[in-house]
């Protein structure tokens, strides 16, 4: 499916103060085409799958573990067969990285779907029940990803609903989080090393706005 994004784009090395500034355009250029370009972002089809799912994830992980300031340069590659889906560069030497984000299925498609249609959609209001469904996606995924053999590339298992279940917030206490965190540790990867990253978030209450900061686990190393 064609969209506002092209291969050579995602492809291309960057800083990542270049990145970010990349994935404000992308972001502007949906928001300029929105009513051609918003579902198919929303339900991640053609390139946006790649932008979201992979580009983004990466971008916030180096940013959060590296900073802006560093001389790290980075790119997608994942639209071939290579087996990973970045790489990025410090001084010369390369490291590959595969990005296992965790498929939440037809519940996400229809709850972006619904939102589409109807501006407004069903949502699990229990915290522990939501939890646990994602926990049991996320333990899928990464048994799936062990079953292959990465070597150096290094596994990221994003986190992909931090907004609704941050660990040590309101419904989500950290003890449960923690036992999740030892569930993948005691998988056997085929990787090397891997990571579990928790992307942070701003939000805005009667206090102003306020920051959720990004975590690290390490996974296996």
């Amino acid at each position: 499916m064609k969209t506002v994004i092209k291969d050579s784009e995602l492809e291309q090395w960057h800083n990542i103060s270049e990145s970010k500034m990349f994935i404000e355009q992308i972001l502007n250029r949906i928001k300029e085409n929105y009513d051609v370009e918003h579902k198919a972002y929303r339900l991640s089809q053609g390139n946006y799958k790649n932008f979201s799912e992979e580009y983004i994830p990466t971008f916030r992980y180096l940013e959060f573990k590296y900073g802006v300031n560093s001389d790290l340069e980075y790119r997608h590659v994942g639209l071939g067969n290579q087996g990973f889906d970045a790489e990025i560069r410090i001084g010369g030497a390369i490291q590959t990285i595969e990005i296992a984000y965790p498929d939440l299925g037809i519940r996400t498609k229809e709850y972006q779907q619904q939102m589409i249609d109807k501006r407004s959609a069903h949502k699990i209001f229990d915290p522990n029940v939501l939890f646990e469904k994602i926990k049991r996606i996320i333990i899928e995924t990464a048994n799936k990803k062990a079953r292959k053999q990465y070597g150096e590339t290094l596994l990221l298992i994003y986190y992909p609903f931090s907004e609704d279940l941050y660990p040590g917030d309101i419904g989500l206490s950290e003890t449960q989080f923690e036992l999740m965190i030892d569930e993948l540790k005691k998988i056997i990867f085929g990787a090397n090393q891997v990571d579990f990253f928790v992307p942070g978030y701003e939000y805005e209450n009667i206090f102003g706005k306020n920051l959720k900061p990004a975590k690290l686990y390490h996974i296996k190393k």
